[in-house]
């Protein structure tokens, strides 16, 4: 019986709900720009306590600038369009296969039965699906 796109992005939402797993859009990285830059800058005009200061003002800013640009996997997965789904759904249900899996019902099975690798293994593809095919940044935990 093949997988249903729908039960697989559910379960993909689920497994990433569960972990925490959290994205952005590339914004940690101007974040940390500002923080180096601000740090830099109060150096060179203040000497040591400039570098604290600077980092300082500079890692609250970056702070302030990242504010509700974080939104939880699950959700970046379960509003994907419907070709984006198809992508993920094909590259997971291509590892489901491998493991002998034929509905997603076996592989929540399999999952809640303490499989840990397979779990890791779909949280993986994910990420590296949210990372190379959406440009954003994965953090889990």
């Amino acid at each position: 019986m093949p997988l249903d796109r729908r039960d697989v992005m559910a379960l993909l939402a689920q497994l990433a709900d569960e972990d925490n797993m959290r994205v952005t859009v590339r914004g940690s990285a101007w974040g940390g720009v500002v923080t180096g830059l601000s740090a830099f800058l109060g150096g060179v005009a203040l000497g040591p306590p400039g570098l604290l200061l600077g980092g300082t003002l500079g890692g609250g800013a970056s702070y302030a600038m990242s504010q509700g640009k974080f939104q939880s996997a699950a959700a970046v997965i379960q509003s994907m369009p419907p070709q984006q789904q198809e992508q993920l759904a094909s590259s997971v249900t291509h590892l489901v296969r491998r493991i002998r899996a034929d509905d997603a019902v076996m592989a929540a099975a399999m999952l809640a039965a303490g499989m840990t690798d397979v779990r890791a293994l779909l949280l993986t593809q994910v990420a590296q699906f949210l990372t190379s095919e959406m440009a954003m940044q994965v953090m889990s935990g």
